[in-house]
């Protein structure tokens, strides 16, 4: 009896125990190297990466080789800047952090004959060296200007490379595929959690395009921190608000009674009346963001 119950509780455990769930990327990392003028590492200097948006600021010291790491950054613009005594401080504006990206910053720092400060602006585009990931990234800005088919924040992944048209065989939906994959392999993330809705391979939920703030595409050679899926990745950084107020009202309105007959269709007999191919569509919505007190 002893040993029943023991290889019950066993058994509860297994199931009970909390599963490992993989760390999806929503954040930005900055790293790289500080030398002196000789080329020689700098050891203690002091990096800080400032979030021009909010004001936040996170910082860290460089080892015995000379390098820092800077990882979890919320993704915006950004100023970094290098200290240390003895030394001019160096400081770069104008860098622009996307999600999952891993920019590389090396500074080389100047003997400080007096107190002076080197700043750099119009920071050029930031390269990855750490990464083979296939895809693309659609920007707040894009989303705005661009029109978007059904208001449907899927339609967006479009706009990348290598992702095309592709028919569920499970209920006969359109929906995408990458590399030359099928829809029923794709993952939708939204702020690092899982929108997947396995039954149908689609997504669970829908939401407006003015709550997004970065929509990004993994189409192939994405890291194994995606491992769940063999399609596409859409990963999706929601809006959240800065040191300013901010906010949008909208309306989408597409209406039967704007559009024109069908020439092709006859009259009801009765009425006299042509029918309309359906083609309405009325959505509305908007935003407020700003700062807690």
């Amino acid at each position: 009896m002893k040993d029943s119950r023991a290889g019950w509780v066993v058994l509860a455990l297994v199931f009970l125990w909390p599963a490992a769930a993989p760390a999806q990327v929503t954040t930005a990392l900055v790293y790289g190297r500080v030398l002196d003028d000789s080329g020689a590492p700098v050891q203690g200097a002091t990096i800080t990466a400032r979030h021009a948006a909010t004001g936040l600021e996170r910082s860290a010291q460089t080892d015995t080789s000379g390098a820092y790491r800077i990882a979890a950054l919320p993704v915006g613009a950004y100023e970094v800047g290098v200290e240390l005594t003895g030394f001019a401080t160096q400081e770069r504006s104008g860098i622009t952090l996307r999600i999952g990206q891993e920019a590389h910053l090396d500074y080389q720092l100047k003997v400080a004959q007096v107190v002076e400060t080197i700043t750099v602006q119009a920071e050029a585009p930031i390269v990855e060296t750490t990464k083979s990931a296939l895809g693309g990234t659609i920007t707040n800005k894009q989303i705005d200007q661009l029109p978007v088919a059904e208001r449907n924040f899927v339609n967006l992944a479009y706009l990348v490379p290598g992702i095309v048209n592709s028919v569920n065989s499970e209920n006969s939906e359109v929906t995408i595929g990458s590399s030359g994959a099928n829809g029923t392999g794709n993952t939708f993330l939204i702020d690092g959690l899982s929108n997947d809705q396995d039954a149908v391979s689609s997504t669970r939920g829908f939401f407006s395009l003015d709550a997004i703030a970065e929509y990004q595409v993994l189409t192939n050679q994405y890291a194994a921190e995606f491992g769940q899926a063999t399609g596409a990745i859409i990963n999706v950084l929601t809006r959240s608000g800065d040191n300013d107020f901010r906010g949008r009202a909208f309306g989408y309105y597409r209406a039967d009674e704007l559009s024109a007959n069908n020439p092709f269709v006859r009259p009801d007999p009765v009425t006299g009346e042509k029918e309309k191919a359906p083609f309405s569509q009325k959505v509305f919505g908007g935003f407020l963001s700003g700062p807690l007190k």
